[in-house]
């Protein structure tokens, strides 16, 4: 893995010019090719990785669709009560911040205003569990209920810190 030097000044060319180094021995001496790899592993790639679900959930039924993952886990879904999406984690540890793994989860879902009431989707992350749901808020501020319909993204995001 090269790191690439500070200071070090980079000039494209098109695909179809030829860059065979043709100097002298003295200016090819000052010279380094480095690859896109090289500029990642200097730079760094992202900060986290994310996995993206679409999710609708009825009264008697389910759907996630998986938009997007490169965490390299693997989430099993499954309906576990009238309330509750759940998704079994394969693959790796989901969370587990004694070893300097994290992970939040994000839900976006359309607003929904029952009557004056207001639903919010929101998830739990475990080590090797997602859990997903609804909640009712009254507009008088009398309680919170659960839903057993709802639908929305969850976009988890997960970063693992390495000294």
């Amino acid at each position: 893995m090269a790191t690439i030097p500070n200071g070090q000044k980079f000039h494209t060319v098109a695909s179809t010019v030829d860059t065979e180094n043709k100097g002298s021995a003295q200016l090819n001496a000052k010279r380094e090719a480095f690859t896109m790899q090289d500029i990642i592993d200097t730079v760094g790639g992202a900060a986290y990785k994310e996995a993206v679900f679409y999710l609708v959930k009825s009264l008697t039924a389910f759907t996630v669709d998986e938009l997007y993952n490169d965490t390299g886990l693997t989430f099993t879904w499954s309906a576990t009560n009238a309330q509750t999406l759940h998704a079994d984690v394969t693959g790796g540890t989901l969370r587990d911040t004694n070893n300097d793994i994290f992970a939040w989860g994000t839900c976006s879902s359309p607003t929904i205003i029952s009557g004056n009431d207001l639903q919010l989707l929101g998830a739990q992350l475990q080590s090797s569990t997602v859990d997903v749901r609804e909640a009712r808020i009254a507009a008088d501020g009398s309680g919170i209920t659960s839903e057993t319909s709802f639908s929305g993204y969850l976009i988890i995001r997960r970063i693992v810190i390495t000294p």
